[in-house]
């Protein structure tokens, strides 16, 4: 008997024997897949910043345009700087900001300024080693529309 028991033993000690190393090879198998989705959400959290980057740079030379149109009409309206820099400003969005010394009104009604805005990145404007990366500045420039 304990010959045939013995026997009967073999075959499922082979077979633990190969489902341990297939199991082996089942987490390198995972841990590659882990690597790579490691890596993928690494370069796509890369790609979302840039474009959120690029985009931004778009948005705001439009926003700077648009808010020296915006004075640019006031100031025609009223002669009145502060309201002309206020106008630029709501022109723009919430967070926009112009340096008061980049904003001047030229005696024919020309107003230029530099409007400035911080991409919404994930992790660019975060860290201060690459918050200048997502930091968007761009000049604007309008005649009178009269």
């Amino acid at each position: 008997m304990p010959h045939t028991a013995s026997r009967a033993l073999r075959p499922v000690q082979a077979g633990v024997a190969a489902l341990r190393a297939g199991s082996d090879r089942g987490d390198v198998l995972i841990s590659w897949f882990v690597r790579l989705a490691a890596v993928l959400a690494v370069l796509g959290v890369l790609a979302f910043d840039g474009i959120a980057v690029g985009a931004t740079r778009l948005e705001v030379a439009d926003a700077a345009n648009s808010g020296a149109v915006a004075a640019s009409d006031t100031w025609q309206q009223t002669h009145v700087a502060q309201k002309a820099y206020d106008a630029a400003l709501a022109a723009g969005k919430p967070g926009d900001t112009i340096a008061p010394t980049s904003f001047r009104v030229d005696a024919d009604g020309t107003v230029h300024l530099r409007l400035h805005r911080t991409a919404r990145t994930i992790v660019l404007r975060r860290w201060s080693t690459s918050a200048a990366w997502a930091s968007v500045t761009s000049e604007g420039t309008a005649r009178p529309s009269s």
